[in-house]
């Protein structure tokens, strides 16, 4: 039986910002569910800080209480490494990210009432105390199904004898505090968070961690499982401690123990590749919860144990470490054939292809739940089954894998059309391609959305199955396929008017404004390597050019995202200054992201991209700066794992 170390009611407060994890006053064991709580509800609730055991087994607690900052990560990292943790959560938290709460609870972990806005229950009156609980119980069972009570741990670690009185009132039978804060939350680096974890250890330790962005528990976290599990300690939840469990649940065998015939779920959005290597082609993204068939594997390659996995999205590749075992039954496999005439529904993003193969270009991407009737097929290519299909985005190939069968009706079939007459106006009918030429294998300017309004300047050109026409549009002029194109019911408004062309130049030093979302090369042509888009409004300054080439007219820039090239006819002159240049960070400095930012395994333009990294993620400077390509590069810990990300994208958290 497991007993507690814990204090009694008293006068004095603890605080987070004082607290020494110690030995403190031994109070009665109680036994954790219904029979506890009905027996002391009128009773103090009584403080936790260790449990007192024979078993070495700790657990590992978890306050949310803003932002959700690496909670995603935290909870792959678990997943992975089959360990059950717990959750102190606030019913703020709850209420901003219920999903994130939800797979909490789906994946075995335990919630502690957090209260609901965080503040000292030392200065709160009774009343307002009750308000906070039971606020937070309902934003923790709208998000989850599951309640905090009765655990209960308090904001900065704050109470008093009322406090411990008002919550054993409320049903809130244990006051969980700690035995180690690993302080990330006090501004610890990733490093010092893992020894301050890693040189307090003992039985029914438990351990204080936050998800927030600013603290590093996040990625110190698989050091510290490891650590502590090389020193001979489980894990379990604060329940199973209580409950006097005297053995960790047997964990979920690593990502590198999988075997065929294995079903497994995935613990975070992952790539499906078409090869082990993170150079391979991306079929699609899996998302958290698809389950897949282990089919082949394991192999090493890129720092990962790859794994081939048979999904409804197709057969291909996956990093094991994303990957857990699991009891659900997987989807049945795909039917073995659809007849032409057969309707069809997209089950997720689809690539739309000239030809039955990963090598066929890409017309388009349709997103789930599109409505499609079979041409043709099937035919066997690549590991996938293709068909031809009628498609709102026009006639094209795609895999059946990531189709099935519909009784809803497709949208009248597309047709080619007859022919637009320079000075027509037109509109798009679906997000597309303006190119530099008539074919699809020629550069992509930009993506036009849906309802852009362009002037046919010259065509039809027949080329690789479309009918292409020259337009002016509000992005520059290029080229696009007619059959994504319908003839505009109004004239296009004065805003949408293809620009006049760039008269002049701009000189150096010049400070100009992107007016169309525009992307910035690595060298002053279509073929120049895409760094980033940047998006209408940015300022910029010229470092050089005119260049001409490819029908536009190119300058080198200094931006926000770093130096490039970008198409003059997209750039207009501002009065507005340009942001400060980025100077270097010292490791362990924490940075925010400023721009979708591709996180690479090296850092060069050359190193393949793991992931990218949304505007406003959390990131801690490990090594750097190496310059390469014109770029400031750094080596990052981030929510996505260790890579490469570009300086220049990059600024103080």
């Amino acid at each position: 039986m497991t007993k507690w170390i814990s204090s009694q009611p008293g006068p004095r407060v603890l605080s987070r910002r004082r607290f020494i994890g110690g030995v403190m006053a031994t109070a009665m064991t109680a036994a954790y569910g219904r029979q506890a709580q009905t027996a002391r509800a009128a009773s103090a609730a009584v403080t936790i800080s260790r449990g007192s055991t024979s078993n070495a087994v700790v657990a590992l607690t978890f306050d949310c209480g803003a932002d959700s900052g690496y909670t995603g990560s935290i909870l792959d990292t678990l997943a992975n490494r089959g360990v059950r943790a717990s959750f102190g959560v606030t019913g703020k938290f709850a209420a901003s990210y219920p999903s994130l709460v939800k797979r909490m609870v789906n994946e075995g972990h335990s919630l502690i009432n957090h209260s609901y806005s965080h503040p000292s229950f030392s200065g709160l009156t009774t009343t307002q105390r009750l308000s906070e609980l039971e606020s937070t119980e309902q934003a923790l069972v709208n998000a989850s199904g599951r309640a905090g009570r009765p655990l209960f741990r308090p904001p900065y670690g704050e109470f008093n004898s009322s406090v411990l009185t008002d919550l054993g009132n409320a049903g809130f039978t244990y006051n969980i505090m700690w035995s180690i804060d690993v302080l990330g939350w006090n501004g610890l680096t990733r490093d010092q968070v893992i020894n301050r974890a890693l040189s307090n250890h003992g039985n029914g330790y438990i351990y204080l961690m936050h998800v927030g962005g600013q603290s590093q528990e996040g990625p110190a976290l698989p050091s510290i499982i490891d650590g502590l599990r090389s020193r001979g300690y489980g894990f379990v939840t604060i329940p199973q401690m209580l409950g006097g469990t005297s053995a960790p649940p047997p964990p979920s065998p690593p990502a590198t123990g999988f075997n065929i015939g294995d079903t497994v779920k995935v613990t975070a959005g992952l790539y499906l590749r078409t090869a082990p290597t993170l150079s391979s082609g991306v079929i699609t993204t899996m998302p958290t919860g698809t389950v897949c068939t282990i089919v082949g594997g394991p192999t090493s390659a890129d720092g990962y144990t790859w794994y081939q996995v048979k999904t409804t999205y197709g057969t291909g590749w996956a990093a094991g470490q994303y990957l857990q075992l699991t009891t659900s039954t997987p989807p049945p496999a795909t039917p073995g054939g659809y007849a032409a005439g057969t309707k069809v529904r997209v089950t997720s993003g689809l690539w739309l292809r000239t030809a039955p193969n990963l090598s066929g270009g890409v017309i388009t991407t349709m997103p789930t739940g599109t409505i499609c009737t079979v041409l043709s097929g099937p035919s066997p290519s690549g590991g996938y089954t293709w068909y031809q299909l009628d498609t709102p985005y026009g006639q094209g190939w795609a895999a059946g894998e990531y189709l099935e069968v519909t009784t809803q009706s497709p949208p009248p079939p597309t047709t080619t059309p007859v022919g637009y007459a320079a000075g027509t106006k037109l509109s798009v009918t679906s997000a597309l391609y303006l190119r530099a030429s008539a074919s699809l294998s020629s550069g992509v300017i930009t993506t036009m959305p849906v309802g852009t309004i362009v002037t046919v300047v010259s065509g039809p050109s027949p080329s690789g199955g479309y009918t292409w026409y020259q337009v002016d549009t509000p992005y520059g002029r290029g080229w696009a396929a007619g059959e994504f194109l319908k003839p505009a019911t109004t004239a296009p408004p004065s805003t949408t008017e293809p620009p006049p062309p760039t008269t002049g130049g701009h000189a150096a030093g010049t400070t100009l404004r992107v007016i169309s979302g525009l992307w910035l090369r690595t060298a002053g042509n279509l073929s120049g390597g895409v760094i980033t888009t940047k998006p209408t409004g940015t300022i910029v300054t010229v470092v050089s050019g005119p260049s001409p080439s490819g029908g536009y007219t190119w300058y080198q820039l200094d931006t926000p995202y770093g130096r490039g090239w970008a198409a003059g006819e997209f750039l207009e002159p501002t009065t507005q200054s340009p942001p400060p240049v980025t100077s270097g960070y010292p490791a362990g400095t924490k940075l925010r992201v400023t721009a979708g930012l591709w996180l690479r395994t090296a850092g060069n333009l050359s190193g393949s991209v793991i992931t990218t990294m949304p505007t406003g993620t959390i990131v801690t400077v490990v090594s750097g700066p190496s310059p390469s390509g014109g770029y400031t590069w750094y080596q990052l810990d981030t929510p996505y794992g260790r890579g490469w990300a570009a300086g220049e994208f990059l600024v103080r958290a």
